[in-house]
């Protein structure tokens, strides 16, 4: 499962699409022979990550603490501050 998360491999893109777009470009990739997979959908107001063998998401973690941990990440670092509990 690391490898499909965390995989740096230089031949893998991703690509967003509106929903009436999909079938569009589902059909331009198969005319190329283009391998690919859907990864998943966004909106809401969690990030949740599940692997194709769960029903559950085996991450879940609220946008709201995402944003306070990309906006004070550094700062938060050096002040020692655990923004993830808060």
């Amino acid at each position: 499962m690391d490898g499909t998360l965390f995989s740096e491999s230089q031949s893998r893109i991703i690509v967003t699409v509106k929903k009436d777009q999909l079938s569009e470009l589902k059909v331009l990739m198969a005319e190329g022979s283009v391998p690919h997979t859907l990864l998943g959908v966004t909106g809401g107001d969690h990030l949740d990550i599940a692997s194709e063998d769960d029903e559950e998401p085996i991450i879940k973690i609220p946008i709201s603490v995402l944003r306070r941990v990309h906006s004070g990440g550094l700062k938060d670092y050096f002040e020692k501050k655990d923004v993830v509990s808060s």
